[in-house]
C-alpha cells in the first residue's frame, strides 16, 4: 500500500450539442391582467388547447406531434415546425385555428388574450428557447396589438408572398375568412367565426357587463370597446337574422365623457351610433396614442426570460 497514491479519476467527455434554430410558424399569447397564470387558468387553457387540438380538422398528411408549447409567467408560446414551403402554408392555417378556438374559449371564460403569429426561425427543447421568431411574436404582441386580439406580424405576409405557401394556405377551408382588417390597418384573426350561436350569447353579456363595470377606468374600458366593436361587426357577418346579438347603445353613453381629459385638445367627442363604428374606430385609435406607459404596459426589447 503506497501512501499519497494518487487515485485516477475517469474523466467523461462531454459533448454539447449546438442549439440550431429551425423553420417555425409561432403563436405568442399574453393573458392580460395577469402577472403569471393562476391554477384555474392554467387548467383552463389546458383543456382549451387539447379540445382545439381534437377540433381543428387537419390538412391530409399533418401530424399533431409537430406542435408543441411552454407555458412562462403568464404567456404562452405554441410552435409548430415547418421545414418545407408547403408545410409553411399548413401550419399557418393549423395556427390561426388552433388561435381562434383557444381565444374564443379562455374569452367566454373570462380571461382575455392578446397575442401575435410570426414565421421564421426558432429553437425550443426543454431548457431553452430563442430565435427571432419568439423577438418577432413577443414585440408585436406587446407593442403593436394594444388590444384583446390576436394579430399577424410582417413575418407572416412576406412568407405568403411566396407563391407555393399562398397556394398551400388558400386551399385550407376557411383560410382567408378567419382573418379581418382591423380600424388601424392590422390583420387579426375573426375567433368568433368559430364559435357557436350560443357563445357568442355569452361573449355579448361578458362585454356588457365589463363596459359597465370598467367605465371609470378608460384604458381598462378601452379593451372591451375594442371587443364591443369586433362584437358588433362579427356578429352580423355571422348571424345575419340575430339583431339581438349587438352590444346596445346605452352601454357607451359615457363615451363622450370618460376620455375628455386624457385625450389632446384637438379631438372633439363624436355621436358613437350615428356614424355606427368610425367613432370608436377614432376612440380607440386616440386612447392607444394617449395610453400612458406604466410598469405593467411598458415593453422590454427582449421576450421575457423562460429560465
Amino acid at each position: 500500500m503506497h501512501r499519497g497514491r494518487e487515485r485516477r479519476r475517469d474523466v467523461q467527455s462531454v459533448t454539447v450539442k449546438r442549439p440550431v434554430p429551425e423553420r417555425c410558424v409561432v403563436v405568442y399569447l399574453d393573458f392580460l391582467g395577469y402577472r403569471e397564470l393562476t391554477p384555474d387558468a392554467l387548467l383552463k387553457f389546458k383543456a382549451a388547447l387539447e379540445m382545439s387540438l381534437k377540433d381543428v380538422p387537419l390538412p391530409e398528411g399533418t401530424k399533431l406531434d409537430i406542435w408543441d408549447y411552454r407555458i412562462f409567467s403568464d404567456n404562452i408560446l405554441l410552435r409548430g415546425k415547418a421545414w418545407s414551403d408547403p408545410l409553411v402554408g399548413i401550419q399557418l392555417y393549423m395556427a390561426i385555428l388552433l388561435a381562434s378556438k383557444i381565444q374564443g374559449v379562455m374569452t367566454t371564460n373570462g380571461y382575455l388574450l392578446r397575442g401575435a403569429i410570426s414565421v421564421g426561425q426558432l429553437y425550443m427543447d426543454e431548457t431553452i428557447l430563442y430565435g427571432p421568431a419568439l423577438v418577432d411574436a413577443y414585440n408585436t404582441e406587446s407593442k403593436v396589438a394594444i388590444y384583446p386580439r390576436l394579430i399577424l406580424h410582417d413575418s407572416v405576409f412576406e412568407a405568403l408572398s411566396t407563391p407555393i405557401i399562398r397556394t398551400t394556405f388558400e386551399q385550407q377551408p376557411i383560410a382567408l375568412l378567419t382573418l379581418q382588417e382591423d380600424f388601424d390597418g392590422h390583420t387579426f384573426i375573426d375567433y368568433l367565426l368559430l364559435m357557436s350561436e350560443a357563445a357568442a350569447e355569452h361573449h355579448k353579456e361578458y362585454i356588457e357587463t365589463n363596459l359597465d363595470m370598467h367605465w371609470d377606468e378608460p384604458y381598462v374600458w378601452a379593451k372591451y370597446a375594442w371587443m364591443a366593436r369586433y362584437h358588433n361587426l362579427a356578429c352580423p357577418r355571422r348571424w345575419p337574422d340575430r339583431p339581438d346579438l349587438l352590444i346596445e347603445r346605452h352601454h357607451f353613453s359615457k363615451l363622450q365623457t370618460i376620455f375628455e381629459d386624457r385625450l389632446p385638445a384637438s379631438w372633439q367627442p363624436v355621436d358613437l351610433w350615428g356614424t355606427t363604428m368610425q367613432a370608436l374606430d377614432r376612440l380607440l385609435a386616440k386612447s392607444s396614442d394617449a395610453q400612458p406607459e406604466t410598469e405593467a404596459d411598458v415593453a422590454e426589447e427582449t421576450p421575457p426570460s423562460t429560465g
